[in-house]
């Protein structure tokens, strides 16, 4: 189970970095604010 939710919280960590990439690439002003 332990390593379940290891795996989950990685999971949700890339997908929140893709996101966080996404909006840098399409709004560069807000990225750098």
């Amino acid at each position: 189970m332990r390593y379940f939710l290891i795996w989950n919280v990685e999971h949700l960590v890339i997908i929140v970095i893709q996101q966080l990439q996404l909006e840098y690439l399409f709004n560069p002003v807000v990225g750098l604010l």
